[in-house]
């Protein structure tokens, strides 16, 4: 079972962990990055769309109406994260990520410039834009649009949720085995 307990209800975030799950048997909605809409040279959103099967290691946006996320995993556990549509994958914590990439915060997306301290802990993801592909025309059927807050805002000292993240049950933060 992986565990987040502490998490704000109705907030997306993101989850890249070693096994599979099955969305339907979790607490939350699951997303994976379709696209992007762009005006001009900004990014104006990432357009997502619902998943029922969550791949091992591969990075996934989530909305969960409780203040825990909670889903039971099945499989082998993968060695190394993936990334996929613009998601990067990680399952350990990032104390700094590299100018230009975006963080999904307080569901907004926020680009990471020159000078930020931005972090991820483990078993999440962050965001490269530029390997997100533009759609232009109608979205897919059940999409929905995740908004840039601003190209140039910068996220200062923040790591995904504020809270620590470990592999113990104590320390905010589980996965074991079932």
């Amino acid at each position: 079972m992986y565990g987040r307990p502490a998490i704000t209800a109705g907030n997306y975030g993101t989850v890249c962990i070693p096994y599979s799950a099955n969305a339907n048997e979790s607490n939350a909605e699951f997303y994976e990055i379709t696209g992007k809409t762009v005006d001009g040279d900004n990014v104006s959103s990432i357009i997502i769309t619902p998943v029922t099967t969550l791949a091992a290691g591969t990075p996934y946006i989530f909305l969960c109406e409780e203040n825990a996320l909670e889903m039971p995993y099945t499989g082998e556990a993968v060695t190394e994260p993936q990334q996929a549509t613009g998601l990067v994958g990680s399952f350990v914590q990032i104390p700094k990520i590299s100018a230009g990439n975006y963080l999904l915060n307080n569901n907004q997306i926020r680009k990471i410039t020159e000078g930020s301290t931005a972090g991820i802990h483990q078993y999440r993801a962050y965001l490269s834009l530029d390997d997100v592909p533009e759609l232009t025309g109608p979205l897919p059927a059940k999409a929905k649009s995740l908004h840039n807050a601003n190209n140039t805002t910068s996220i200062k000292t923040i790591i995904s949720n504020n809270i620590n993240c470990n592999n113990k049950q104590n320390n905010k933060r589980y996965i074991k085995k079932l």
